[in-house]
């Protein structure tokens, strides 16, 4: 089972809520102890706060220590954290990891209906458009890949951007500006949006690069492309930008 999540250094065990707070005790401790660090594959601590993804499996190891931790809850926290005794929480149905320090459960507008909705903490922040990449990418290289996807949307992740336009391009109707912006990823891959306007036409879209090694600069594949208009209205237009073009990027980076 694949578990993203997140604790705080300092918080006091709660016995209102045995279930979500032993869950973090025991991730606490293990913190502690190294352990946390150690078996996580993706891991960030800032001051307080700590977020991490890690496979039960590399936890096996360490059950027979974390059953006699001390820790108040322990047994509840090892059912929960390995799936024993009844306990097995459902994985979001996007990723298909699971959160255990909080509820998972919570509501999301889809096309103007609002429902309820099963999503990592993680997840809850993200879009609707967002999270159909995320899922593509766990139905085709699991939960594991689909939580680093995650990770990568964040801003400390594996991806970067830079935009060179702003609001005065609005009212233009002859335009043709490659890097209007970009994004690049750290495994090599990158995007560039073409801002594009013919007698105010828009042919505007986000076309794929890749780092050419011999000339050690990124070439533009003209071939896998998607278009993207945007809309200067839109006071988010330059996050919105932004996402989209990551959103491109991952799906080149897995396939999808």
């Amino acid at each position: 089972m694949i578990i993203s999540d997140g604790i705080n250094k300092t918080e006091k065990y709660d016995e209102t809520q045995e279930y979500f707070f032993s869950c973090r005790a025991m991730f606490r401790w293990l913190y502690e102890k190294g352990i946390l660090k150690k078996i996580s594959f993706l891991y960030k601590e800032e001051k307080d706060n700590i977020c991490f993804a890690l496979d039960t499996d590399d936890l096996i190891l360490y059950k027979n220590q974390m059953e006699n931790s001390g820790v108040r809850g322990s047994a509840v926290a090892c059912n929960r954290i390995f799936g024993k005794g009844g306990y097995k929480t459902s994985p979001s149905i996007y990723s298909g990891a699971v959160s255990l320090t909080w509820t998972m459960m919570d509501y999301r507008d889809i096309n103007g209906c609002v429902t309820k909705s099963w999503e990592l903490l993680d997840e809850k922040y993200l879009t609707n458009d967002s999270l159909s990449v995320i899922s593509a990418i766990r139905e085709k290289h699991g939960a594991k890949a689909a939580v680093k996807a995650i990770w990568d949307l964040y801003d400390d992740g594996k991806l970067s951007h830079e935009v060179s336009i702003d609001e005065s391009y609005a009212g233009r109707q002859c335009e043709d500006l490659w890097e209007a912006a970009c994004a690049w990823h750290k495994d090599g891959l990158g995007v560039n949006y073409n801002f594009c306007k013919d007698s105010g036409k828009d042919e505007s879209a986000i076309y794929l690069m890749h780092f050419n090694n011999e000339k050690e600069d990124m070439d533009i594949d003209t071939e896998t492309f998607e278009p993207y208009e945007i809309d200067f209205s839109n006071k988010d237009w330059q996050s919105e930008l932004i996402t989209k073009m990551y959103l491109f990027l991952l799906k080149n980076v897995y396939a999808v």
